[in-house]
């Protein structure tokens, strides 16, 4: 799940090269947030149970009071710089949400 914007999850969805983007991919929306049109194209209750890896550019994102309760445990955060030429172009940071629940 991409949460700095819809563009994480687009990506992944169009270039995931096992061709199962789509259905590996979720938008932000699941956890609270304005997910544009993956709000149209899924429907959180087909994802319950399932764990997620939450991507973003932004760490503010992934702020545990927004939506702790939407998984059974979640990890901390964790930072990933990314390299270029040997050194640092940016940086990611990322959580995996184990048990998804969807809101009620």
């Amino acid at each position: 799940v991409g949460l700095s914007n819809y563009f994480i999850s687009a990506e992944h969805a169009f270039y995931d090269p096992k061709g199962q983007g789509v259905e590996e991919t979720g938008g932000r929306g699941l956890l609270g947030y304005n997910g544009w049109m993956w709000d149209h194209w899924q429907e959180p209750e087909d994802y319950a149970g399932r764990d997620f890896v939450l991507v973003t550019f932004e760490p503010r994102y992934l702020d545990p009071a927004r939506f702790e309760n939407r998984f059974a445990r979640i990890t901390d955060a964790k930072v990933v710089p990314i390299m270029k030429s040997g050194r640092v172009a940016g940086r990611f940071s990322y959580r995996i949400g184990y048990g998804y629940q969807p809101p009620q």
